[in-house]
């Protein structure tokens, strides 16, 4: 390992380079191109990583979660161990420092830095990092709330290559996951707005990231991953399908839109535009030297006509450690391409907790989206599930839209369904961890400690009133009861191989 490399500030670019002399692949390639999107969970899992990306054999890999001489894994660095093993060119931003620090659980813990990062088996160019300007999290401050004491914040990597005698710019983001639906779509404002800055270098552009959309479900009952109101003006959809439905369906005729007042617009007779603060209040979210000069409404009202690869329903997560939780995460927007493929793999959490994503890509300038429809199966005369993208001739941008979603998105390894054992085992761990003391720090969250509750002291349990009693009897009664139904349908979705 690089010893230097471990110690580089936030917003600084890592570079590693493997790629072979002369290229293996030709100037002007005539198969799609390959890209991956995958958060790869603190390369806890270096062995099976490397596995799995070296079976996909892409050739553009969007990587989120690498770390570089952290003691959690085991000091790898995670740039280096990818470039060397698949022949690649990475660039990755620095987004933290993760202090060594006694308040980390030892699975936990730093001492190196974290990182996001583009690599490609053609040459990159023009890599930059792009630092999001606002957060409802300062790190550097409040990162002991967390326990995960860190310096920085959070920034996306871009990068170009060329591929078919396109110009290709990619990106990988990955967003913050504490705060809320409204924070995040302001720091979905940078990368839209970088996305336009760049149309006169490229009309090909790929945005793929682990977009952390949580914001539903049993998330809305935190306060630490819902802070706005609109955890609760939201009810009846998820976060995904609202981006898809407000802001990737929203496309502007200017780049960029003519006005901010139009761009408001983008919600139309709903809560969520009125929700957003004014652009003279996002400094309070968290202080920034140019907070001031963005605006970001006009952005989220999809300039760069970005459209999504995967529906809003595509799961890509599975997080044990907070009640069981799946959710649809990741995602890989693009403009001036044809998708003709897509496929996910890790279906069993092996390797990360999130699953990867596969597209190919053929670059294609004049494929833009210019309007939503629902489509018809030419087969079966099945409309599809969700309005798909058409460029000016009608023609769907991702073509393989009227295939059933399990067999758009099958593995592509071989891989046993989730879960591996019986559903009383899902059973089983989502009553544990709704009995558990992170109910009673839910608890203490939503009520200011008005309420009782009961802590861990010395490793053991202790109650303090008859409402920790209450509270215990409620995770194992609602963690049992939520856990043996969805650990059935789990279970005989696996049967069926819909998982």
């Amino acid at each position: 390992m690089n010893g230097a490399r471990a110690f580089s500030p936030p917003g600084s670019l890592v570079h590693v380079s493997h790629l072979p002399s002369p290229s293996p692949i030709p100037p002007l390639p005539t198969r799609p191109l390959r890209l991956v999107q995958w958060n790869v969970e603190r390369c806890y899992q270096m062995d099976a990583i490397l596995s799995q990306l070296d079976l996909i054999d892409a050739d553009v890999l969007c990587l989120q979660e690498i770390d570089i001489g952290c003691k959690r894994s085991a000091c790898v660095d995670g740039m280096e161990s990818i470039a060397k093993r698949l022949g690649m060119e990475g660039w990755g931003v620095v987004e933290f420092w993760e202090l060594d620090s006694d308040m980390r659980p030892r699975n936990n813990q730093g001492g190196g830095i974290h990182l996001n990062a583009v690599f490609s088996r053609v040459p990159l160019r023009n890599a930059r990092a792009i630092e999001h300007r606002y957060s409802a999290i300062n790190w550097d401050t409040d990162g002991h709330k967390f326990k995960e004491p860190r310096r920085g914040r959070r920034y996306a990597v871009a990068a170009e290559i060329e591929w078919a005698g396109v110009s290709v710019c990619v990106w990988s983001v990955h967003l913050e996951v504490f705060g809320g639906l409204s924070h995040r779509m302001l720091q979905l404002a940078d990368i839209l707005a970088d996305s336009s800055s760049q149309l006169s270098r490229s009309q090909t552009h790929v945005v793929a990231g682990d977009f952390n959309t949580v914001a539903h479900g049993v998330a809305r009952l935190s306060p630490k991953y819902c802070q706005d109101s609109n955890r609760f003006l939201t009810i009846g959809s998820s976060e995904p399908q609202l981006w898809h439905d407000h802001i990737f369906s929203s496309l502007t005729s200017t780049f960029p839109p003519s006005s901010p007042t139009a761009a408001a617009s983008f919600i139309p007779s709903s809560t969520l535009s009125s929700r957003l603060p004014p652009p003279s209040n996002y400094p309070s979210l968290l202080p920034a030297n140019d907070a001031s000069t963005f605006d970001p409404l006009p952005y989220l009202s999809n300039p760069s006509h970005l459209i999504p690869c995967l529906p809003p329903s595509t799961t890509t997560l599975f997080n044990p450690l907070e009640f069981n939780f799946f959710a649809a995460l990741d995602q890989i927007l693009v403009r001036g391409c044809r998708v003709t493929h897509r496929r996910v793999g890790n279906a069993g959490y092996d390797a990360s907790d999130h699953k990867w994503v596969l597209v190919h890509i053929t670059p294609d300038q004049a494929a833009v989206a210019r309007e939503w429809r629902v489509m018809e199966d030419p087969a079966s005369g099945a409309l599809t599930t969700v309005p798909v993208a058409v460029d000016a001739t009608g023609a769907p941008l991702i073509q393989d839209y009227a295939a059933p979603q399990d067999a758009i998105l099958a593995p592509l390894l071989p891989a046993h369904p989730y879960p591996r054992h019986s559903f009383l085992r899902r059973a089983l761990t989502t009553m544990l961890v709704l009995a558990t003391p992170w109910t009673s720090l839910w608890y203490r969250e939503l009520k200011r400690e008005r309420w009782s509750y009961y802590e861990v002291a010395g490793g053991s349990v202790r109650m303090r009133t008859p409402w920790g009693a209450v509270g215990l009897l409620a995770g194992v009664v609602g963690g049992g009861v939520v856990g043996l139904v969805g650990g059935w349908r789990r279970w005989n979705k696996g049967r069926a191989g819909e998982v």
